[in-house]
């Protein structure tokens, strides 16, 4: 609980001993708001993807190249808006920014269940019988999603309690085939 003051990305890579990319979608009252994503290998590279909205807060999705034990691969992470409106849109930008040519990870806070984000099943696998993530205290939306290109197979999907946000983190194991 609580805040960090500063560079929270930046203190967290620090803190964990990890790699990672902060890709900012807004700024609010000085501070920037986005995605984050750590990681054990090594970032080669990350951008933006803009998510834009006519009608509430813009999100964003980071794309980053990682390598990790010798692979490389891609990996996004992403929290899309709350307005139903904005849904299909923003699916139609992700189906084409994300690769379909090489390994492929999307990760993040979909805002919206598996069913309604079938457009992404050209691109990869949601899985349908994710743990519920929200909210934290009574689980029982799972909108807090993991998809993966047929590049990899899912080994394990947990969701793990804690009382860091109001959604429940979840760990997902995944080999490369």
């Amino acid at each position: 609980r609580g805040m960090l003051i500063g560079d929270q990305p930046h203190a967290l890579r620090r803190q964990l001993g990890l790699d990672g990319s902060f890709e900012p979608a807004i700024r609010v009252r000085g501070y920037h708001f986005g995605n984050l994503l750590l990681t054990r290998g090594r970032v080669l590279s990350a951008e933006q993807i803009a998510l834009p909205s006519l009608t509430a807060v813009a999100r964003g999705c980071l794309l980053a190249r990682v390598e990790l034990g010798g692979a490389r691969f891609a990996v996004a992470v992403t929290h899309l808006g709350v307005r139903p409106a904005d849904l299909e849109p923003h699916l139609a930008i992700l189906l084409q920014r994300l690769p379909r040519d090489e390994p492929l990870v999307l990760l993040g806070d979909f805002n919206a269940t598996v069913a309604r984000l079938s457009p992404l099943n050209e691109l990869l696998t949601l899985t349908a019988d994710s743990p519920p993530t929200f909210p934290a205290g009574r689980p029982s939306a799972a909108i807090d999603l993991v998809g993966f290109s047929e590049h990899w197979r899912l080994t394990s999907l947990t969701a793990v309690r804690s009382e860091a946000s109001d959604h429940l983190p979840l760990l997902a194991e995944l080999e490369l085939t």
